[in-house]
């Protein structure tokens, strides 16, 4: 293979691990939102219910209160208390977190690409391009599971016609 050849195979490769990790980073940011708004979404209905409940209580002591106002203010309770759990359980501030840690880390990717890819012309090192690749493996296998709809949002956002391009040009 031709000097040429190679290189332009390899500014290829990284053209189109640039796309890919902008969207996995545009992914994982799309992700750590929509966590953290489901979070904050839960939080807030479980400490306003927790609240009216807590109030209703206090407002009641000492009055006699109708048994279906006692039964309402008990099931008010029960439902703060499974939305609670719910919060707990579903982790939506940790996947928050985990997500946003991710999108960083592919923002990283995407820098590290744009440094090596403005050699222009210049060699690019074999290498190089190798500890790129073991980086790329290291935050995928790091990375958690994407809800499929963000998924879906992130490749019409990017869509699979500019990788097909850029791996039609590795092609050829």
């Amino acid at each position: 293979m031709c000097k040429d050849k190679l290189m332009i195979d390899k500014i290829s490769l990284l053209n189109r691990w640039h796309l890919k990790c902008r969207r996995n980073r545009f992914a994982n940011y799309s992700a750590a939102n929509h966590f953290s708004k489901k979070h904050n979404q839960l939080g807030v209905l479980s400490v306003s219910i927790s609240a009216i409940v807590g109030t209703s209580v206090f407002a009641s002591l000492g009055k006699m209160v109708e048994p279906s106002v006692q039964i309402s203010v008990g099931f008010i309770s029960l439902v703060a208390a499974i939305l609670t759990a719910l919060q707990t359980f579903l982790k939506y501030g940790e996947r928050s977190a985990k997500h946003r840690l991710i999108g960083a880390r592919y923002g990283a990717l995407v820098r590290q690409i744009e440094i090596l890819s403005s050699n222009g012309q210049q060699d690019i090192d074999i290498r190089e391009i190798e500890r790129m690749k073991i980086d790329m493996d290291e935050v995928a296998e790091k990375a958690p599971e994407l809800p499929e709809k963000i998924w879906k949002h992130s490749v019409d956002s990017f869509p699979s016609e500019e990788l097909r391009s850029i791996e039609g040009d590795l092609n050829s």
